[in-house]
Order: structure tokens, then C-alpha cells, then sequence
């Protein structure tokens, strides 16, 4: 009983020194009746930890940086008429990433 006790133990611990910080950055998209979609950055708790942010659209990465100060815009020209696919990944100083937005507008 004590050795399962000690494997369980280890393999909860283990799993647990795996799991990575989720951070709260929030950024929103709004797209025109003429296709141009605009990208803000609307901050959150954790924006002091970003240093920089990734965005596609339909799988084609633009040449707009959207900055890391909050309330930075950059607009991409979309289609009109059909929904784009548009992911917003930012980078923090450690290095780590993650996905702040995944929407179809």
C-alpha cells in the first residue's frame, strides 16, 4: 500500500510541475462591411509580461504589428462578404506563448 500510495504521489507531482500559467491578455476584432478588420489591444492583468504579439489572418500572417500598449490598434484588410479566420498569439518575456484570440468575424 505504501508503494502505491508513493507512486501516485510522484505521478500527480510530476503531472503538476508540467502545467503551464495561463495569463489574461484580452484583444478583440471587429471587421467593416468593406472587409477591413481592426485588431485592438485591450490589456489585461498580465500585459506588463508581453512582448509581443503574432496575428493571422486565414493563415496568412500580415505585415501590421498589432503594439503592446493598451488600446493599440492595426487594421488588416479582410473579404468582404465571407467570415476570416483570425488568431492573435502574443509572446511574453519568458519566452512562452499563447493563443489570446481564435475567432471567425
Amino acid at each position: 500500500m505504501l508503494i502505491l500510495s508513493a507512486v501516485i504521489a510522484a505521478f500527480v507531482f510530476g503531472m503538476a510541475g508540467n502545467v503551464s500559467k495561463t495569463r489574461s491578455i484580452a484583444v478583440t476584432a471587429q471587421k467593416s462591411l468593406t472587409g477591413l478588420i481592426t485588431i485592438t489591444n485591450q490589456g489585461g492583468p498580465d500585459i506588463g509580461d508581453v512582448s509581443s504579439f503574432s496575428i493571422m489572418v486565414d493563415s496568412a500572417s500580415p505585415k501590421n504589428p498589432l503594439g503592446i500598449l493598451v488600446g493599440s490598434t492595426t487594421t488588416i484588410q479582410g473579404t468582404s462578404g465571407s467570415k476570416n479566420h483570425v488568431i492573435v498569439t502574443c509572446t511574453f518575456k519568458d519566452g512562452s506563448q499563447q493563443v489570446v484570440l481564435d475567432t471567425y468575424i
